[in-house]
């Protein structure tokens, strides 16, 4: 592209009306500069695959967004807490990045804070029927086409939710969505305490494994009780004891070809206890396998998880 430097621009290269009585010369506008534009426009379009359609005054601004860098679901300083179990919850972020399908048209917001209430439905509540009895609660960002941010649930206790929002209960004029957290849910169906930050999500440690057994092969234990289908790490803690002195270890891994595996090992005196830490990605949903060792005695394995990451 360049500036326009056909006859009557300005030494600047810029357009004026010209001044007949002064003998300026009006700007002429030359075919390579008006080329220039619009192959520059036609680029942008080009690059989102949008088709230019004649009479269309919104193909840029749906170009920009789609092509805009970002992934849908990405955040700054998000942040959501609460102290006992709510039925309510407040987030809030520095910004989110929503799309209208993924691979669609991006839509960057900024300074949100709004409350989520699973009490209702429709924005700011569940998108429908009520929210799920000890199980799982994804929480979507939406925003119309201006922009306007509100807040959407969706039981996700038996399925992934996507990273766009699927259902058929979009509130009336909100185009563009994004997960923002997924969150358990008690008996009563309120939101368990938590704390989040980003897509990092921090509960009350909840136990997945309780053992009594040395010599237990790789085997699968289910994280239902404690982090949802979403869930794509974990952080939590393992301890292993025996009634006498002994060498005992538990072994957590993600997958039965002890990818990733972590342990804590060693050697305990009666009724005494070895406690070690672990953060572990997930290969299957809800998914983890433990393995457990011991020399002596009848040994009492346990482990637990505090934190998952969606």
């Amino acid at each position: 592209m360049h500036r326009i430097d056909g006859p009557g621009a300005t030494v600047d290269n810029r357009f004026t009306d010209g001044d007949p009585v002064g003998g300026i010369q009006a700007t002429m506008v030359t075919d390579d500069w008006a080329n220039d534009v619009q192959e520059e426009l036609m680029s942008v379009l080009a690059a989102a695959a949008i088709t230019p359609v004649k009479g269309t005054q919104d193909q840029l601004l749906k170009s920009i967004r789609k092509v805009s860098a970002g992934i849908v679901g990405q955040t700054r300083n998000l942040k959501a807490s609460i102290a006992t179990p709510s039925t309510s919850a407040n987030f809030s972020a520095d910004e989110i990045i929503l799309e209208s399908a993924l691979g669609g048209f991006r839509y960057c917001v900024s300074g949100v804070s709004q409350t989520i209430n699973l009490a209702i439905t429709g924005t700011n509540g569940m998108d429908t029927g009520a929210a799920p009895a000890n199980g799982y609660v994804a929480i979507y960002a939406i925003c119309t086409v201006g922009g306007t941010v509100r807040l959407l649930g969706v039981n996700a206790t038996s399925t992934v939710a996507p990273q766009i929002y699927g259902g058929a209960n979009m509130p009336s004029g909100y185009i563009a969505s994004a997960l923002i957290s997924v969150l358990p849910t008690n008996g009563s169906s309120q939101i368990k305490v938590f704390s989040q930050t980003d897509r990092s999500i921090g509960i009350s440690p909840a136990q997945v494994f309780s053992g009594g057994s040395g010599g237990l092969s790789l085997s699968p234990i289910s994280l239902s009780g404690a982090v949802p289908l979403n869930a794509v790490s974990v952080t939590g803690g393992l301890t292993n004891s025996s009634t006498v002195s002994s060498n005992c270890g538990i072994t957590i891994s993600s997958t039965t070809g002890s990818i990733g595996t972590q342990n804590v090992s060693g050697t305990v005196v009666a009724g005494g206890a070895i406690n070690g830490n672990f953060s572990i990605d997930i290969s299957v949903p809800q998914t983890l396998y433990v393995s457990t060792t011991n020399t002596a005695g009848t040994p009492a394995y346990t482990a637990s998880i505090g934190r998952y990451s969606i």
